[in-house]
């Protein structure tokens, strides 16, 4: 199992002189050092409130090991750790998880988009190819012949019945100037005096233009634009 891998950096924040003798060259030449810690991981970075502490002599330059300090330095270290200023603790995304997060940020969208996209698809080419009583469809008016004035309006039609070649639709009441502002409408809305039948082929092979005739025998043109199948 991969496991996300942690590194600690220690960040210099005081320094004092300390009483005592130093263990190896016998120089009266220690000094404190104080650091705060920071965890890097490869996508944060993060400082802490922890504290490390580090005994040197400048006269022979190594290190004290905390087993060899006597109880005065041990005092003196502990004082130096109360009189050390800690930087503010903080936390930052790294620029690759910051790239990350921006990729994340616009690709989720898009696969959100494909993949209603795709979807819509699918309902739009089965209800074309096969329309089944129940359909819903939201469509827009288109001029004609005796109407050529082109309708700016929405409204839904269900689909009644399927013959081999047409299929009966019936209005419901009420339209919509715009695609989104056409709320799904009840049964009670619909309008059976209006009826039509449509050509099932240019269905078929537009998957938008419904073309028919009313019971009177007027054309009846519309262009879908959204699908539903309960």
């Amino acid at each position: 199992m991969a496991t996300l891998s942690m590194s600690t950096t220690y960040r210099h924040i005081h320094q004092l002189s300390l009483p005592g003798q130093c263990p190896h060259c016998g120089a009266q030449a220690l000094t404190g050092h104080y650091f705060q810690l920071q965890r890097e991981t490869r996508w944060t970075l993060r400082l802490t409130d922890q504290l490390s502490r580090r005994v040197s002599c400048t006269a022979c330059q190594r290190e004290c090991a905390p087993a060899t300090w006597d109880k005065a330095l041990t005092e003196a270290c502990q004082a130096g750790e109360q009189q050390a200023v800690r930087l503010p603790t903080s936390f930052r995304w790294k620029t690759p998880a910051k790239l990350l997060m921006a990729m994340l940020l616009l690709v989720v969208p898009l696969l959100i988009w494909a993949i209603s996209a795709w979807t819509d698809h699918q309902l739009r080419t089965a209800i074309s190819l096969q329309p089944q009583p129940g359909d819903r469809l939201l469509a827009m008016p288109i001029a004609t012949d005796t109407d050529p004035e082109p309708k700016s309006t929405y409204l839904w039609l269900k689909v009644e019945q399927v013959g081999d070649l047409e299929f009966s639709l019936i209005p419901y009441a009420g339209s919509c100037t715009t695609r989104d502002d056409c709320p799904k409408p009840s049964e009670s809305a619909l309008q059976p005096g209006l009826r039509f039948q449509a050509s099932r082929e240019d269905f078929r092979k537009t998957g938008n233009n419904l073309n028919g005739q009313d019971a009177r025998g007027a054309e009846q043109h519309y262009f879908v634009v959204d699908f539903e199948r309960p």
